[in-house]
């Protein structure tokens, strides 16, 4: 137990208030803070930039959605700063960038369809060729899916895969955020039955988006769909996967407490200073996807 000015924390898993944090720490940890305060204003100063640019020479049909693309990353890095600040807002901030990703990638795949003048624009310039279904992460398990001709149906479904997992999702982030503030002791044990939805979910929302991309970089290969994909698709790898996979290493060392540091909020402070290293990475990219290439079509087949 760690004992500050008659406040007990217990020092692998107390959780301060913000007052408890900021009178806990030492001149050291108050200088750490500095670090991603940093990161954070370079990567809001950089989505300042990236606004004017797009709303001065962005194109009518695309500028909309790609406004909403490079808000995600300024909107993850203020979640990520908001919960090292105030500990106890983590699991609610955390359950927002979610959110706002699952949103955001439905805004992504209308971008892809907007960049080519829309779907009925896309299978005349095909001509009524077939595609394949074999595409990652299902091109293992899913053999015995066949080509495909490209109809309007066909784009439905794929906008289905994309827009199921925001939906699902939503409901239950909303449902797990309800059951954290009524009773929290619970919430660990509920997202192990919820984690094989939400797996599954994510699997088909990327295995549609792989199907969308292959089928469109062979006729607009100067769109950069890939890169611009695996830019979005980073926010999900960094902020759901890196931090249990850095929690796992982490735990493995021996961790003292100082003040209002205890051990998980130094596990966590580490896992969102690099976050926000990485958000303001992912902003500089997409300044360079976005702003050099905003959606110049050119059919390339």
């Amino acid at each position: 137990m760690e004992t500050i000015e008659n406040i007990t924390l217990d020092c692998e898993n107390g959780v301060p208030n913000v007052f408890e944090f900021f009178t806990g720490l030492n001149f050291i940890h108050k200088w750490i803070l500095v670090m991603p305060t940093g990161f954070y204003l370079m990567t809001i100063t950089l989505f300042i930039l990236n606004l004017c640019t797009i709303i001065k020479y962005g194109q009518k049909e695309t500028k909309s959605n790609v406004l909403i693309l490079v808000t995600l990353y300024p909107i993850v890095a203020t979640t990520s700063m908001v919960s090292i600040f105030m500990p106890r807002t983590y699991f609610f901030c955390d359950t927002i960038a979610h959110i706002v990703f699952v949103i955001t990638s439905y805004q992504f795949y209308r971008y892809c369809i907007n960049c080519i003048e829309g779907e009925s624009k896309f299978i005349a310039v095909s001509k009524g060729e077939s595609f394949t279904l074999k595409a990652p992460p299902c091109c293992c398990c899913c053999l015995c899916l066949k080509t495909s001709s490209i109809t309007k149906e066909k784009f439905l479904w794929l906008r289905i895969l994309v827009l199921q997992m925001a939906i699902v999702h939503v409901i239950i982030f909303s449902f797990i955020n309800i059951l954290n503030v009524e009773n929290p002791s619970v919430v660990e044990e509920i997202m192990l039955y919820c984690t094989p939805f939400l797996v599954v979910t994510i699997l088909l929302a990327v295995w549609g988006f792989q199907i969308t991309i292959r089928l469109l970089v062979p006729y607009y290969s100067n769109l950069n769909l890939l890169k611009k994909f695996l830019a979005f698709q980073l926010v999900l790898v960094f902020c759901k996967f890196q931090p249990v996979l850095l929690n796992l290493i982490m735990k493995q060392f021996e961790w003292s407490c100082e003040g209002s540091a205890t051990v998980i909020i130094k596990i966590r402070t580490i896992t969102q200073i690099i976050i926000q290293l990485e958000m303001l990475l992912l902003s500089l990219w997409a300044h360079f996807l976005y702003t050099n290439n905003n959606c110049r079509t050119t059919v390339s087949k």
